[in-house]
């Protein structure tokens, strides 16, 4: 598993993690932040299922072939599980920030899923693919910027990771038609 993904991974059950998260994403969280621990259950429950599947030898198999079909239903269901977390992201940090300068000074709420997912995207290219994360770059897909001086307070200084997922489908489009 990639370290970008480790790092989210990690940030579900450890506060100190998920702040450091939080602070590479430009927001400085409260001292308990809390809000990636309701993500840790399904988190859990998908390494659990991919340790499982990991572990079936070729004589499972071939005396039960249902097993890995069984796993493999498993596995999208708690991925399912999972992604519906992740598109409730907003609402565990509102529930988390409830009542906190973070959550009324900044744009957290609107921000926060798709900042997260251009920083594992980025970070999963330059960590796997950097050749095509250069690449990236290059045509502006990929846009690192150095936020060294925040507009506010709760804003913290930070690398900030921008993929244009709508450049992706104008280059796409331009290859195919």
């Amino acid at each position: 598993m990639s370290d970008s993904f480790a790092r989210f991974i990690t940030a579900s059950s450890s506060t100190s993690e998920a702040q450091k998260l939080v602070h590479d994403l430009g927001y400085v969280p409260p001292e308990q932040f809390k809000a990636f621990e309701s993500l840790s259950t399904n988190i859990n429950a998908l390494l659990a299922v991919i340790e499982t599947i990991s572990q079936i030898t070729e004589e499972e198999i071939e005396a039960n072939p249902e097993l890995v079909i069984t796993n493999i239903r498993n596995g999208i269901e708690v991925i399912s599980h999972l992604m519906d977390d992740l598109k409730n992201i907003s609402a565990f940090l509102e529930s988390e920030l409830s009542g906190s300068d973070l959550l009324t000074q900044t744009d957290i709420l609107e921000t926060f899923p798709r900042k997260l997912m251009d920083l594992l995207t980025v970070e999963f290219f330059k960590e796997h693919y950097n050749r095509t994360y250069s690449i990236f770059k290059l045509f502006g897909i990929i846009e690192v910027n150095a936020i060294t001086k925040p507009p506010i307070p709760l804003n913290f200084p930070h690398i900030e990771r921008i993929v244009h997922w709508d450049r992706v489908r104008k280059i796409v489009h331009k290859s195919t038609g």
